[in-house]
């Protein structure tokens, strides 16, 4: 993650693989280490609501909880 608003729970993440609306991620240092599981409920690209975004765009991701700059996000399913 680059960037993290707290005030509105969204993460700025540079995507390595396609990502959509549904999918599961985990969002922290390692899946299974400290960090959360969740649903991809929102995307957005420079404001813009998306349903999947593409390898290499950066995307905004609304998230469950606080989260750090330079946590990863790994997906699940």
């Amino acid at each position: 993650m680059s960037h993290y608003f707290p005030k509105v729970k969204a993460a700025v993440i540079q995507l390595q693989g396609n990502l959509k609306i549904g999918d599961v991620i985990w969002i922290g240092e390692e899946v299974g280490a400290k960090g959360y599981r969740q649903k991809t409920g929102s995307l957005q690209i420079n404001r813009i609501p998306i349903d999947e975004g593409r390898s290499g765009e950066e995307v905004g991701l609304e998230v469950l909880r606080d989260v750090g700059v330079g946590d990863k996000v790994f997906k699940l399913s």
